[in-house]
């Protein structure tokens, strides 16, 4: 988002572009991290009083960690920079708010 703000573009272009280009690592990384823990979880192929809890507190972790990543971070990114910006005495960063056309 940063670097994309560096470039000149708008806050909500940034954050959709840098939104998109991480989305794909994220997701892959918490597929397979999900995939190989689950059958621990579930107890396939026997359920194991020690392991299966942590596997699935592990499992329901990563998926927070991937709804807070993707969705939650980037509002809150864009809520403290229009903060930031309103309070700014620079008037060519309201111009930064806006979306394009």
């Amino acid at each position: 988002i940063n670097r994309r703000r560096r470039d000149g573009l708008p806050l909500h272009d940034a954050l959709l572009i840098a939104g998109h280009q991480r989305m794909r690592p994220i997701l892959m990384t918490t597929i397979s991290t999900i995939a190989g823990l689950l059958a621990m979880a579930v107890g396939i192929p026997h359920f194991s009083v020690t392991w299966s809890p942590m596997a699935t507190c592990f499992v329901a972790g990563v998926a927070m960690s991937t709804t807070l990543t993707l969705l939650v971070v980037p509002v809150i990114y864009m809520l403290i920079e229009r903060f930031r910006l309103l309070f700014s005495s620079d008037e060519n960063h309201s111009q930064a708010l806006e979306p394009h056309p």
